[in-house]
């Protein structure tokens, strides 16, 4: 079998595995059905995993060119990143706000379309299955409770929070009613009938998970003084997998927390410079308290949050023909968090167009509570997000025809958010931040990814506790007080995520360094860009071996 058939049958795996997926990537053969995560059901898909990797690593890899060089390996490193995706102790601790089985499901309709009248009906007998969903899930966080390895009591609390919000929402408005469906002569009975699907199927569900977290889980979480892996029967060598597997290179706990504090130096200095020219403090304590509690600094309502965002992202679209080469088609638009979820989720993250193009990108931005969101941050956040951000990796990816499809939608985190805090810094070059102030916000983004190295490590395999690691975010970055706290929680339930932004953007700086050092006055901005984001997303090791051959290539 061949490299491109063994491609096609892995995503065909992956999308029968979790066609809550396949849906939102535009592949609507599985909207009826729902996923699990039962015992049967992993062990049959880890089976077949091996037995693509094993027919990949069968084929020479001189026969093939430097595209399916990368497919080859890239589908024999899948089986070992997909063992560590659905280890047991990664279900069982899995009770969170922002990964937890309930926040993905009352997520997912905003990124549902379904373009065909059958593909809406076919959605009602998926969400009629709800139970098996919970059920799989629930079987693991019990297990967990009789081995002693159980969430930390403060996400459970904040995951429960959010049940309780959505659970008292008005189903009129629920999230599952407003699902993308076309105008066709049953409409009105379909909403009739996911209107019954809510009241009779999913909101149970979830009202059986909440009580259930709440009345047999919780009691048994974790200390906060105990919030990290290392406190966890075999949590230590759980998170030595999802280091390699976040960041793809070989880096250890000790040596990726010494370059956060590196990093959080080089920060430092650059507070100092634009906090004295913007605002006349160098201080750093003085400035981080000017810069969370000065009103003038935080919107005013969610409107102007909503208008900033659109004109951050409207010049950069504008900008960028200068620095790319290779633009996507599909548009970047803006939408809400879910408000029963925004409370306890980060300020704004995205998500990528399908590859049918049913509907475009989008930038999701939290307007929980816009008075309290600083303005400084914006446009730091909006080019991370949006352009030229993921929305320009993401589209370009799902655009890419030319690649297998888990290619053009497969999450290698490392590099994802590389390029995010990347973009963040390459927006500076366009000239997109006005303001020393608005520089201060990309410097403040900048350590807030520095800190996570230190946090994210501390946490995990240095036995930090929460307060522990609130306090040192705190000390080190201007980042808002409660966002702190929700920060701290997510790398606590996330383990490893964290480290992805700042080891991903050193590398993209190192390969823009290298490049311009190598080819002096034939560097091409526009070409380094399409080097790096025409392949899809790559392990940075790949990464690096396609910036050498581009380098060789123009030399």
């Amino acid at each position: 079998m061949g490299i491109a058939e063994l491609s096609a049958q892995y995503w065909d795996l992956q999308m029968r595995f979790s066609p809550e997926s396949a849906t939102m990537y535009g592949d609507h053969r599985f909207d009826s059905e729902i996923s699990n995560v039962a015992p049967e059901t992993l062990k049959q898909v880890m089976k077949e995993l091996r037995v693509i990797a094993s027919q990949a690593e069968a084929i020479d890899a001189t026969s093939l060119d430097r595209q399916d060089r990368i497919t080859r390996e890239m589908l024999i490193d899948a089986v070992e990143s997909s063992e560590t995706a659905i280890d047991e102790l990664g279900l069982m601790l899995r009770i969170d706000p922002m990964i937890g089985v309930h926040s993905m499901l009352i997520a997912a309709p905003s990124r549902t379309v379904a373009d065909q009248p059958e593909h809406a009906e076919m959605l009602l007998d998926r969400y009629r299955k709800v139970d098996e969903l919970i059920d799989s899930h629930l079987a693991w966080h019990l297990q967990g409770v009789n081995e002693g390895r159980v969430a930390p009591t403060g996400n459970m609390e904040r995951a429960v929070s959010q049940l309780d919000s959505y659970l008292a929402s008005p189903v009129d408005s629920d999230p599952f009613l407003n699902i993308s469906v076309p105008q066709w002569d049953g409409r009105e009975a379909w909403t009739a009938a996911m209107t019954d699907v809510v009241t009779t199927s999913i909101r149970p569900a979830l009202e059986r998970y909440r009580d259930t977290v709440r009345s047999k889980i919780l009691p048994h979480g974790r200390n906060q003084d105990r919030a990290g892996l290392s406190w966890v029967e075999g949590g230590a060598d759980y998170y030595e997998r999802l280091i390699k597997d976040f960041t793809t290179v070989a880096l250890t706990a000790d040596e990726i927390h010494e370059i956060g504090l590196e990093e959080i130096a080089t920060s430092a200095e650059e507070f100092a410079k634009y906090g004295q020219s913007a605002l006349g403090i160098s201080d750093l304590p003085q400035l981080f308290n000017r810069l969370r509690t000065d009103p003038a600094l935080r919107f005013d309502s969610t409107d102007e949050l909503m208008e900033f965002n659109r004109s951050v992202i409207s010049k950069a679209e504008s900008l960028a023909p200068d620095w790319f080469g290779h633009l996507p088609e599909a548009p970047c638009e803006m939408a809400e968090i879910p408000a029963s979820l925004a409370p306890n989720m980060p300020p704004a993250y995205y998500f990528p167009p399908p590859a049918d193009q049913s509907r475009p990108g989008t930038y999701f931005l939290n307007t929980a509570s816009p008075t309290t969101v600083h303005r400084f941050d914006m446009v730091a956040t909006a080019v991370h997000e949006a352009v030229p951000g993921h929305h320009l990796q993401c589209a370009i990816n799902a655009e890419a025809g030319d690649l297998p499809m888990f290619r053009r939608f497969g999450l290698v985190v490392a590099y994802s958010e590389g390029w995010g805090l990347y973009s963040e810094r390459l927006a500076d070059e366009m000239g997109l931040y006005p303001t020393d102030l608005d520089r201060i916000g990309m410097v403040s983004a900048d350590a807030w990814r520095a800190a996570r190295l230190v946090v994210d490590t501390g946490i995990h395999a240095k036995g930090w506790s929460r307060d522990q690691a609130i306090a040192y975010m705190t000390d080190n970055s201007p980042v808002k007080l409660d966002t702190v706290a929700i920060e701290v929680d997510r790398y606590i339930g996330y383990p490893g995520q964290a480290l992805t932004y700042k080891i991903g953007q050193r590398e993209f700086q190192r390969l823009r360094e290298l490049s311009e050092t190598r080819l002096g006055d034939r560097f091409d901005i526009k070409e380094f860009h399409d080097t790096v984001l025409t392949s899809g997303a790559v392990p940075l090791p790949m990464l690096a071996e396609l910036v050498e051959e581009w380098i060789e290539s123009v030399a």
